[in-house]
């Protein structure tokens, strides 16, 4: 890939230096990388990698000229950094037809006048993608973007804290907006200058003169040394005791992280980015913006304490490697500029893309408001890299906009959907049609709305799709495509308040759905009780994404100041009740303020009443902000209306208000009802806006009350994958209908028991069979696996044939290690037998008997199985994370099992690990590659890992052990993979499939051979 960083500037600072780190780790991984902009010297020196090209653009205009040439027009992807650079970008006609993609480095919206920011909304439109260094920062902007953390490179210092000097280090800029003085104030609190301590604050600014007389002022002047700009901050945060950080609205803070990859203790600002960086680790040491003393208290308490800065800097470096890499930044960057390559309209022929094919017709569009549908597609896509999806939104309908008195738009028709993490930019595609005219006017128009989903889905290359009906209206294209349906209720829109014609038009639909589809899910129990006096159902209740409701936000610029009391959700008079908000409101004249947060679906005169009474209508946010209003509200209220149709929800809002644990009042309503929650407080309208206003202001703040056990969004994503399963299936004679958490133990037991009778030798491995101290809580299993004795391996295949397991594949065609076999039985699931396990360097009858000699013991399903030792199921699964896409479920069990364990278990794991030669998968799937030497093997992982067929058979062929091996790999690698074509197409294929697969195959080939430059 051939990129071009642009940032119009001539200086080094924070956003010069995120370019030079990334531009140095994309070199790396192999693209020809050039930088137009920064301070050429220091640029230079950062990069340190003489094939990075760089030119000097200090300005718009030398920037433009550069673009005019070759660093423009022949670039694959342009990148911009800060609003100079964007203007620049799209301004230029040498960048026609060439993605543009920009990084937004400041929690701001562009423009700092009404001209700038006049061009930044004309020109918002022409960027590709933007991507943000922080949710900080994503949440600030106002757009769609994509989070990329900053990354740096490891440092490998060592040092103790009692080897330390008694130095506190400041590294920033002396503007205000660093709040330097409350670091002086914080080292006058803590009282360490009597102690030897010494305070050295390096950096240069317009804020010097007032810091030194300050510190004067404090009586500390003769322990504060003032170093103006240092190039040796590498050597001064190996030899420090404690860091400082203290801007009160940093974006991320590079500073920040390289103290953290020093093994240096960081006391911080609880605001900005430092709650994503230091924030993120255990026992972190943040303080209120702008309370020294709160700040000096934490120094002197680290200060007195060298064990804890010992471990408080190793939790500091482990995170830092683990998401601050520069590894994981020039690959997550590589994803989005991918993404923004695939053209817009290269639509996929069915007979070169098969595979798992889903289209979604649902109630809502696709945008930045998170609901039950975007959660649960987005998790399925990255749960099944091999699933494609058309997501049908709710069309435009300009006849009515004009009749509300709104500009009227048409349908943006189909486009291809957001970069997601660890989604393919082929795998989700969106479609808004348009409603041209209404209903009585064009009575058709439904007939034709179907035509144009099946025409879209042909587009785009699904055949023979899953249909996902949210939207009742979905029945009109199950009609049409007899494709197999499930219908998935998640309001009782026959209750709701509609006119007669639109009732019986829900009515005639859902009847139709209730007798064609194939299963029917419901979220609630309310609609599980209704729905299934017609047919079966399957409940499939909402949850939240409690990682991102719980993770420390700042609070929000726009919540009003004082106490508040917060709702969020869709404002609809369908469930909003408008009165009960306005006497609320009033209620709260004196003591605080009523804030709806969430898309405005209400009428103008309902919006009208509403903000006269005094309530805040902040509108829809992003779903990354959603967490910030929760977490920041003294009250969270749910003023709904209580009918027979509210009574059919299950609201998201009772899983994110339980996972915030702040305090909550509701109406009576269904959820909230039942719910047994000391912090909830149910009550009937009339008292409603008393009680909200009692409880103003809070007397606690967030965290406390936080529960992390409330359900996920990953254990709904199990569930939904395991019904499409059945939809796309069939249920298939005597299957039962097992849900998949019950299923996968009891797959675990029923091979066992195999085991046992036929006197076979296998370790039970992942999922089910691992130790609760390893087990990442919440953790999803969705098949069994086990590790034969490699001796054992054909009798334990034949005991599964007879008792009924059914295998489509073979060892050679699974994975490029050839290590596992995929076996399938109608009661117990999906079972992987492992033959060997891959990243452990030493035999398969070695290493098995090395894990059977230390192997333990647990029960699945009253079932005693043999596991691994604790190291070994540690390591197993970090290794298995390096053969998984980031941010994918592996990514958090390494998180949490290897990043958090303690030292001794992690040493324990790094000797199980040289013991089992597995350093290479290792330290791939620990995020610490950079720790390898060049290898056949590292790039056999990396190619794995990263992506590229071509790049991945080169690499097979040169780890293969002998000539005869690499014979054989070298033979095999244009051929089709039949066993993973007849998993994609769900049939064995035929002759004429199978080539065109190969002319697919061929085609693709060539084509990375074209991008990759012939290399």
């Amino acid at each position: 890939m051939k990129i071009t960083h642009l940032v119009c500037t001539d200086n080094f600072a924070g956003v010069e230096r995120h370019v030079a780190t990334l531009a140095a780790a994309q070199h790396d991984a192999g693209h020809e990388v050039t930088v137009l902009g920064g301070r050429q010297d220091l640029m230079r020196q950062a990069i340190a990698r003489p094939g990075v090209h760089l030119r000097a653009a200090p300005d718009r205009r030398a920037a433009a000229r550069l673009l005019l040439g070759p660093d423009g027009r022949r670039a694959d992807i342009v990148a911009t950094h800060m609003s100079d650079a964007d203007a620049v970008a799209l301004a230029s006609p040498a960048l026609a037809g060439i993605p543009v993609v920009s990084t937004r480095h400041f929690a701001a919206h562009r423009g700092a006048t009404p001209t700038h920011r006049w061009l930044a909304e004309h020109l918002q439109g022409r960027l590709s993608a933007e991507i943000a260094v922080s949710e900080y920062v994503a949440q600030a902007v106002g757009v769609d973007t994509t989070v990329v953390l900053p990354g740096i490179p490891d440092r490998h210092n060592e040092m103790s804290a009692r080897r330390r000097s008694a130095l506190v280090l400041v590294a920033q800029r002396l503007e205000h907006e660093k709040a330097t003085d409350v670091a002086l104030e914080a080292f006058a609190v803590s009282g360490l200058a009597s102690r030897g301590w010494r305070l050295a604050i390096a950096g240069r600014g317009a804020h010097r003169g007032e810091l030194t007389t300050l510190a004067v002022d404090l009586e500390i002047d003769s322990s504060v040394d003032f170093l103006g700009h240092r190039s040796d901050l590498e050597t001064l945060m190996a030899q420090a005791g404690i860091f400082v950080a203290t801007a009160t609205a940093e974006p991320m803070g590079l500073s920040v992280l390289e103290a953290m990859a020093s093994g240096l203790p960081v006391v911080a600002t609880a605001a900005g980015g430092h709650l994503e960086s230091v924030g993120g680790a255990e026992g972190a040491a943040l303080f209120p913006a702008g309370d020294g003393r709160a700040a000096g208290r934490l120094l002197a308490g680290l200060a007195h304490d060298p064990d804890r800065r010992d471990a408080y800097a190793e939790a500091l470096r482990a995170r830092q490697r683990q998401h601050f890499s520069t590894r994981a930044l020039a690959s997550a960057t590589d994803a989005v500029y991918r993404h923004a390559m695939a053209p817009a309209t290269s639509l996929a022929d069915p007979h070169t893309t098969p595979g798992r094919s889903l289209v979604v017709i649902s109630l809502e569009p696709w945008d930045r408001v998170w609901r039950r549908n975007q959660h649960l597609v987005h998790g399925l896509l990255r749960e099944d890299p091999g699933l494609r999806v058309l997501f049908v939104e709710p069309g435009t309908d300009p006849v009515h906009a004009v009749r509300r008195g709104f500009r009227p738009t048409p349908g943006r028709g189909l486009r291809r959907g957001p970069h997601l993490p660890g989604v393919a930019p082929d795998a989700l595609w969106l479609l808004e049609p348009t409603k041209l005219l209404p209903r009585r006017v064009d009575p058709r128009q439904d007939e034709r709305w179907a035509d144009t989903v099946r025409r879209a889905a042909e587009q785009v290359g699904l055949a023979d799709p899953t249909l996902w009906v949210n939207d009742p209206r979905g029945a009109v294209v199950m009609q049409l495509t007899s494709w197999p349906t499930l219908y998935d209720i998640t309001d009782d829109w026959l209750l709701a308040d509609r006119d007669p014609a639109t009732h019986q038009r829900l009515r005639r639909q859902e009847e139709m759905l209730l007798a064609a589809a194939r299963e029917v899910v419901v979220c609630s129990p309310s609609l599980a009780s209704t729905k299934s006096a017609d047919r079966p159902v399957t409940l499939v209740r909402n949850a939240v994404d409690v990682a991102a409701v719980t993770r420390p936000t700042a609070r929000p610029p726009d919540l009003p100041s004082g106490p508040v009391a917060v709702y969020v959700g869709t404002l609809h008079g369908d469930r909003l009740d408008v009165l009960l908000c306005e006497s609320t409101a009033r209620a709260l004249h004196d003591t605080g303020h009523l804030v709806l947060v969430g898309p405005v679906a209400l009428t103008s005169d309902e919006r009208s009443r509403l903000e006269t009474a005094g309530v805040h209508l902040l509108g829809a946010k992003d779903h990354r902000s959603v967490p910030a209003y929760l977490q920041h509200a003294d009250l969270l209220v749910v003023p709904h209306v209580v009918d027979d149709f509210t009574d059919s929800l299950d609201p998201i809002k009772l899983y994110e208000y339980r996972a915030v644990g702040r305090p909550v009042v509701s109406t009576p309503v269904a959820g909230f009802r039942e719910a047994a929650d000391a912090r909830l407080t149910v009550v009937d309208r009339e008292r409603f806006p008393d009680v909200v206003a009692a409880g103003l202001p809070a007397t606690d703040r967030f965290p406390v009350g936080a529960d992390p056990q409330v359900p996920t969004w990953a254990d709904r994503v199990g569930e939904m994958s395991q019904a499409l399963r059945r939809v796309s299936t069939g249920p298939g004679p005597g299957r039962a209908d097992v849900p998949l958490q019950v299923r996968t133990r009891f797959g675990h037991a029923a091979v066992q028991r195999l085991a046992d009778e036929h006197a076979i030798d296998l370790l039970h491995i992942k999922g089910d069979a691992l130790d609760t101290s390893v087990s990442r809580p919440g953790r999803i299993a969705t098949d069994a696996d086990v590790l034969v004795r490699p001796a054992h391996l054909d009798a334990l295949l034949e005991a599964c044939a007879a008792a009924g397991y059914q295998s489509s594949g073979r060892f050679t065609t699974s994975s490029p290690f050839e290590h596992s076999l995929t076996l399938w039985h109608d009661l117990w699931g999906h079972l992987d037998v492992h033959r060997h396990y891959p990243g452990i360097g030493r035999s398969p009858a070695d290493a098995f008997e090395r894990l059977w000699t230390d192997r333990l013991t647990t029960d699945i399903a009253g079932v005693s199985c043999p596991v691994p030792s604790l190291p070994a199921q540690v390591a197993i699964l970090v290794m298995h994370a390096a053969r998984n896409p980031a941010e994918s479920q592996a990514s958090a069990d390494v998180a949490h099992a290897w990043h958090g364990a303690g030292r001794d278990r992690r040493e324990q794991v790094r000797v199980w690990v040289e013991e089992m030669q597995a350093e290479v998968a290792f330290a791939i799937g620990a995020g610490d590659i950079d720790s390898l030497p060049p290898s056949p093997e590292r790039e056999l992982w990396q190619a794995v890992t990263e992506g590229g067929r071509v790049r991945e058979w080169r690499a097979r062929i040169a780890a293969a052990p002998d000539l005869r091996s690499r014979a054989v790999l070298v033979l095999r690698a244009p051929l089709v993979n039949t066993d993973h074509l007849a998993h994609e197409l769900g049939h064995r294929p035929s002759v004429l499939e199978v080539a065109r697969a190969f002319v697919d195959r061929s085609r693709r080939g060539i084509a990375e051979i074209v991008r990759a430059g012939g290399r």
